[in-house]
């Protein structure tokens, strides 16, 4: 009897610890992504047209938890797009008025997606400075 319980628990610790290791090894290969992405080839906006065209022509955003400032404006950013086309790591290079029109041209540039370019068929990430325009409100 004493041999047949002790069988029962090791087998029972023996299922438990299987049924952990395969959902811990389950988990690790859901997170897990290969990622064949190269590093973010710096280039200046002139030739981004070599490796990714934007999806739409105009930068459609609901602003209206934004206050728009009532003077013009131009924000320069610098960005990634990914091997997605997704805009990444914003960050602002320059604004003038300073800070006056910073969330409105971040906002915009979450907002681009861009395709690649027949000549970029390994989607190269890419880094580069945009300047946005902005007019005040009337």
């Amino acid at each position: 009897m004493v041999l047949v319980n002790k069988v029962k628990k090791i087998k029972n610790i023996f299922l438990k610890s299987s049924f952990l290791l395969i959902t811990t090894l389950f988990l690790c290969a859901c997170v897990s992504r290969y990622n064949n992405e190269k590093p973010a080839l710096d280039i200046v906006a002139s030739t981004l047209s070599d490796y990714w065209y934007p999806q739409q022509n105009t930068i459609v955003f609901n602003n209206e938890s934004l206050n728009a400032p009532k003077r013009d404006g131009m924000v320069t950013l610098s960005y990634s797009i990914n091997n997605e086309g997704e805009v990444t790591d914003i960050v602002v290079v320059k604004s003038l008025p300073v800070g006056l029109w910073d969330e409105f041209a971040i906002k915009a540039a979450k907002n681009l997606r861009y395709r690649p370019s027949t000549s970029n068929p390994s989607k190269q990430a890419v880094r580069l400075q945009t300047s946005f325009e902005f007019s005040a409100a009337q």
